[in-house]
């Protein structure tokens, strides 16, 4: 998870769990959703990526 500057609990929610494959990474500022994810993307070291956005939770 990338914290851009966001005032949400994603970090909180975060710490919650126990699992160290959840990497935690913060940037000063907000500075957009592309230059956010392609900062995300260097940071990758497994063979696949997943993205999703909020707007693309569906609650049925």
């Amino acid at each position: 998870m990338i914290d851009d500057g966001y005032f949400d609990r994603s970090i909180e929610i975060i710490n919650t769990f126990p699992d160290s494959r959840i990497k935690l990474y913060s940037l000063k500022d907000n500075v957009g959703n592309y230059a956010t994810r392609n900062y995300g993307v260097s940071k990758v070291r497994g063979k696949y990526v997943a993205m999703m956005d909020a707007d693309e939770i569906v609650i049925a």
